[in-house]
Order: C-alpha cells, then sequence, then structure tokens
C-alpha cells in the first residue's frame, strides 16, 4: 500500500531564535547617545529619577532579578553544550546588570535631588 512519509520540520538553531528576536528590537544608533536622562525637561527627569528609586525598592524586582541571574548562572554551569551558549548566558547576567547599574545611578541622582531640596529652607534668614 501507500507510504505515508512524515514531513521532516527544519531544525530551528538557538542562534537563528537569538537573532530573529535581536531584529525586532528598535536600537537607536543616535550619534552622541549618552546618558537616558540627558534630553529629558527638568520634570520628566524628576520622575525618572523617582521611578528608578521605587525600582530599586521594588521587592519583584530584587526577587526577578536575582532569580533570573541565578538561572543563567546555573545553565551556564550545569547545562551549556558549547561556549557560546556560556557566552550567551554571560549576556544575559551583563544585560540584567547594566539595567540595575542604571537604575543605581539614576537613583543617585535622586538622592542628591532630594538632599539640596531638604537643605534648603524658604523661612531660614541668609
Amino acid at each position: 500500500m501507500f507510504k505515508l512519509f512524515k514531513k521532516e520540520e527544519p531544525e530551528i538553531r538557538e542562534i537563528d531564535f537569538i537573532q530573529q528576536s535581536l531584529r525586532s528590537m528598535m536600537i537607536d544608533f543616535t550619534e552622541n547617545f549618552s546618558n537616558i536622562d540627558n534630553s529629558l525637561e527638568e520634570t520628566d527627569k524628576k520622575e525618572l529619577y523617582r521611578s528608578a528609586n521605587e525600582l530599586l525598592d521594588n521587592k519583584a524586582f530584587k526577587m526577578i532579578s536575582r532569580y533570573l541571574i541565578n538561572c543563567q548562572g546555573n545553565y551556564a554551569v550545569r547545562q551549556a553544550e558549547d561556549y557560546n551558549k556560556v557566552c550567551f548566558s554571560r549576556a544575559v547576567i551583563n544585560g540584567i546588570e547594566l539595567i540595575k547599574e542604571e537604575a543605581d545611578r539614576l537613583n543617585g541622582l535622586y538622592n542628591d535631588l532630594n538632599k539640596n531640596e531638604e537643605s534648603f529652607d524658604k523661612r531660614k534668614i541668609i
């Protein structure tokens, strides 16, 4: 009788998936791109600084970032089949740490801003 042939699905490699994912991201290649807060109005800067402060104090953010870092670290040490996958896990960890570092920098600006506002007293005689 007739034999049914199962059509083989093309294998999707992890690197293909990563490359496809990165293509969908919008990356700003603006000249002189420096800090995120440079182009903002003063009120927007204050909101950004306050939000960074809240992010760093957010229990869920702390738990999620710690969990993801540990997952990637464990994967790199225990499951990665080759050096490229280890490097990818390291890049993911570095990306998470970059987010935390930038939020920490903005939080420092928030703290500096609050110190300046608290130390100024309109009623104090000069």
